[in-house]
């Protein structure tokens, strides 16, 4: 029994010091970081954040952002780019071509999260990992 405890005592300790934790993604656009009141996501090595919020940050205008109920799409709408993204799908329609990615937009929390790095990089801005400190950077300029 003591050496239940004892090991028992061991895991906690490991647990209450965060050993296990996920690290936190951030976004910054142009040097500036992004807040959302759903945070961005890692998975698979790629991440997501909700579309407004990368959006919004680029400089697209929410009136060129439009949601398609019945197909689960986004319509984008940015200078001379206009993109179609379904959710859920590895084809995205950029300009009248189609494009395939390997980590398609989903629904989370009521939230259309879109891949960062496609979608930034469809819209002409430049995109960087900085890996240490698990931070995305994004310039538009």
């Amino acid at each position: 029994m003591k050496r239940f405890i004892c090991i028992l005592f061991v895991v906690l300790t490991l647990f209450s010091f965060d050993i296990f934790s996920e690290e936190t993604v951030r976004v910054r656009v142009d040097n500036d970081f992004i807040y959302s009141d759903v945070p961005p996501v890692l998975i698979d090595g790629r991440t997501y954040l909700p579309l407004r919020a990368i959006l919004n940050a680029i400089g697209v205008d929410n009136k060129d952002i439009i949601w398609w109920e019945l197909s689960e799409s986004v319509e984008i709408r940015h200078q001379d780019i206009h993109i179609l993204m379904p959710v859920n799908s590895f084809e995205v329609i950029v300009n009248d071509s189609i494009y395939y990615t390997d980590s398609p937009a989903f629904i989370r929390e009521s939230r259309t999260f879109v891949p960062v790095r496609f979608l930034s990089e469809t819209l002409n801005c430049k995109v960087d990992w900085d890996g240490i400190n698990f931070i995305v950077d994004i310039y538009t300029k």
